[in-house]
């Protein structure tokens, strides 16, 4: 099992995967738009938006290089609820703290560094193979359901 990050290694890999995954530039001329753009809403979601994502989560799932889980974000939605319900100061700082980062990466398109981090996991396959699979922060979940409820307005062909 492996052990809790502490501030100092954080610090460590930070440095070293920033030199790793530098940014490259693109090799040549961006790619042309043949078709007809359609209407997406990309406006900055609302505090009632990651709401309604944030409580359909899955729990139970691994979390990615943070350690944080569904189970972590719904406690902070059910501590803002608590606070506008019931009175309770200060029990939604957790949440506001989450919506602002959401809100933050949405508007802005710069994800934090630690937060672009994945876990590997390899899974034995027969003959000797291996298979990864990338244990995602939940952040990633909830921005996901966020854009594809948003890319629905796209007309595929059939």
């Amino acid at each position: 099992r492996t052990l809790k990050p502490c501030y100092q290694s954080l610090e460590k890999q930070t440095v070293e995967r920033e030199k790793l995954y530098g940014a490259v530039p693109p090799p040549g001329d961006s790619i042309p738009i043949n078709v007809t753009p359609f209407p997406v809403d990309d406006d900055c979601p609302s505090d009632m938006d990651i709401r309604d994502v944030a409580k359909n989560l899955r729990n139970g799932r691994a979390g990615g290089a943070s350690m944080m889980r569904a189970e972590d974000i719904k406690g902070w939605l059910h501590g803002i609820v608590a606070e506008e319900e019931e009175g309770k100061e200060g029990a939604g700082d957790n949440w506001r703290i989450f919506v602002a980062l959401v809100q933050a990466i949405w508007e802005t398109g710069e994800i934090p560094q630690q937060m672009s981090w994945v876990i590997v996991v390899l899974l034995p396959k027969g003959g000797g193979d291996f298979r990864g699979i990338g244990l995602l922060e939940p952040l990633w979940k909830v921005m996901e359901v966020l854009m594809d409820r948003r890319l629905h307005v796209i007309e595929f062909h059939d």
